[in-house]
């Protein structure tokens, strides 16, 4: 196969059949990766090939590597970190040998997956006897394809190249006031292809997210409105949950729309209308309920202004919207009060005040319910544990076997305390 041809073809594919990959090929795969250049010569890395059903369980259920059973070969990547750790020679060694797997394998008709999202780190070390002196660089899935995922947005060479310089700020921000909303919006539409459609965005409180739907359900009239959606994750559940409701969802990003109809295509959800508006605008249809769900803390302010001035348009009079946040006030709102950089990009918590300020200009809050009043410390090892706080790595592992008050439902005083609060508003 012509190496352009691998090299802008090539897929990353998250759905596999089941027949497995002989293992002469395997092992050429693994070869073409032993072919890779490393610091002088070193060859520093090591695979660890996954083929017993009993440890995949185990890899899933207690590390949360959430899809490991339907991969055929796990292929985990491995870098011994006593040599070679000068300007990271030890991991790029190794990260070459992984895009070499992949294109191998792609021009012998083989699926593959870059995968970094393989859960606890420590878990899988222990299943899997790795020292502690050897880093995972990640896990490499390998089978035979089962989808054709569409081409996922790239950036051109010209976009990302400066001449002699860059010209980036020197103190890094996560702070969505300090980034324009097109830059947030083109990160987000470029990371929505980090799934593919069956697997879908998990929630960081699956607790959480399972009372905040059954709350939500509540609220719904006949046709409901869902502003900016980018991960799927409210909106294709609600409507599964819900499929005599009429949903609409709006997006000011041509390539999130394009995703989210293939996505309700793949679980054949028919009772989602997708609608395109550069610069949100809807025809005068109105609607019964409003949704801007997992949104407010990821926009600039003047793009918070835009979303309730658009949900507020699009109301029928008496009717209602339902905005949730990530409540500053919480123990997990505190940690990322400056901001945090998310799978979508920048995130900040927000106080209900700077929320109710807006809100009541146009609206009359009736409610406010909290979520998950003291999340399990898993947010640690899932968001990153901070260096300084490493040394309680083993009794926070500990406590992150039990789901504390990740599922608690609060009002009146505790939701001021609460992960995620949710504002029920009339027009």
């Amino acid at each position: 196969m012509d190496i352009k041809k691998a090299i802008w073809d090539r897929r990353s594919i998250r759905k596999f059949k089941k027949e497995k990959i002989p293992t002469s090929v395997l092992y050429n795969i693994l070869d073409a990766g032993v072919q890779a250049p490393s610091s002088c010569n070193q060859q520093l890395f090591y695979f660890v090939l996954v083929d017993d059903p009993a440890l995949k369980q185990k890899l899933e259920k207690e590390a949360g590597f959430k899809w490991i059973d339907r991969i055929p070969h796990p292929v985990f990547v491995v870098t011994d970190k006593r040599f070679g750790n000068e300007k990271f020679s030890n991991i790029q060694g190794a990260s070459a040998a992984i895009e070499n797997m992949l294109l191998y394998a792609y021009s012998l008709g083989i699926g593959s997956c870059w995968i970094a999202g393989y859960g606890d780190k420590a878990i899988v070390k222990r299943l899997l006897h790795i020292p502690s002196y050897f880093h995972i660089l990640g896990c490499v899935g390998l089978g035979y394809p089962d989808e054709r995922p569409i081409p996922p947005i790239k950036r051109s060479a010209r976009e990302i190249t400066f001449v002699n310089h860059i010209p980036f700020p020197e103190e890094a921000t996560n702070n969505p006031e300090d980034w324009t909303y097109k830059d947030i919006q083109s990160l987000a539409a470029r990371t929505i292809f980090a799934k593919s459609p069956d697997i879908g965005y998990y929630h960081l409180f699956p607790l959480e997210l399972e009372q905040q739907l059954h709350f939500i359900s509540s609220k719904l009239g006949k046709e409901v409105l869902y502003l900016e959606d980018i991960s799927g994750i409210y909106l294709f559940k609600l409507a599964q949950m819900h499929q005599r409701i009429s949903f609409t969802m709006v997006s000011s990003s041509k390539k999130v729309v394009a995703w989210m109809e293939e996505k309700a295509q793949h679980h054949k959800i028919k009772n989602i209308s997708f609608v395109y508006s550069p610069d949100l605008t809807l025809p005068k249809k109105q609607f019964d309920t409003v949704l801007c769900l997992d949104q407010v803390n990821r926009l600039p302010s003047r793009q918070r202004e835009q979303i309730i001035a658009l949900a507020h348009r699009s109301l029928k009079k008496d009717s209602t919207l339902l905005l949730s946040f990530l409540n500053k006030r919480s123990l997990y709102g505190a940690l990322f009060r400056k901001g945090v950089g998310r799978r979508y990009g920048p995130e900040i918590s927000l106080t209900y005040g700077s929320l109710a300020t807006l809100l009541n200009k146009q609206f009359t809050i009736t409610e406010r319910v909290g979520f998950n009043l003291l999340p399990s410390p898993k947010l640690f090892f899932k968001m990153g544990v901070p260096g300084r706080y490493t040394v309680f790595n083993p009794f926070m592992r500990y406590l992150a076997r039990f789901n504390l008050l990740e599922g608690s439902t609060n009002s009146g005083f505790l939701a001021r305390f609460s992960t995620t609060n949710i504002l029920v508003a009339k027009k």
